[in-house]
């Protein structure tokens, strides 16, 4: 069943959580604001609350215009469309947004990749994390000097392999409203086989 017809029957339902779970998805996460599902394909689905105040005939949810929302889902929605304008292969996969009412509740859903919380390549993973954590340097001395802990795998590599992704990570962190990368752990950093990807930092 495709996206747009689970949102059809959770209309008719009245109740997003009894359908996706009849359909086979699995409940990956619950925060605030928001639920991640896994489908049975594979794909993930992320349900966003939307705020009940918004107008639901309202379009200005398409563009970056976000007051109207709570700031979980603004600063998400405002990460969707940078990663859609800025596609890098340290950053995840979107589907399209889509935006339904059930039982007069209004929800943004997206779909995006399944990544791992671990890399294909455990040498390299604590290193990413470490460099993405910090985000600083935009130097490869700087990054030698913000990690001391990881140095050796850091010079084993190289800059190459390192650069790209401290580079973004200290963009992003520049340019966002909020960081959210509270530990080494987070689940904001996952990955694509032994790629390091900055999910939802915002």
């Amino acid at each position: 069943m495709k996206i747009h017809e689970i949102i059809s029957e959770a209309h008719n339902r009245g109740d997003m959580k009894s359908v996706l779970t009849a359909k086979g998805y699995k409940l990956l996460g619950t925060g605030y604001y928001a639920t991640v599902w896994q489908a049975p394909n594979g794909t993930i689905l992320k349900v966003f609350s939307a705020s009940e105040e918004q107008d639901y005939h309202d379009k200005t949810w398409l563009a970056p215009n976000y007051k109207q929302y709570p700031d979980d889902l603004k600063n998400f929605l405002m990460f969707y469309h940078y990663v859609k304008q800025h596609p890098s292969p340290y950053l995840p996969k979107f589907g399209k947004l889509k935006r339904v009412t059930v039982d007069n509740r209004e929800y943004v859903i997206v779909t995006t990749e399944p990544l791992s919380a671990t890399s294909n390549n455990p040498t390299t993973e604590d290193a990413f994390r470490s460099i993405i954590v910090n985000r600083g340097a935009t130097t490869w001395e700087g990054i030698i000097e913000d990690n001391p802990r990881d140095v050796d795998i850091l010079n084993k590599y190289g800059p190459r392999t390192f650069m790209p992704v401290a580079l973004l990570a200290a963009h992003l962190s520049s340019i966002s409203p909020t960081w959210d990368f509270s530990d080494h752990l987070s689940r904001n950093i996952m990955f694509r086989g032994d790629i390091p990807i900055i999910n939802d930092p915002w």
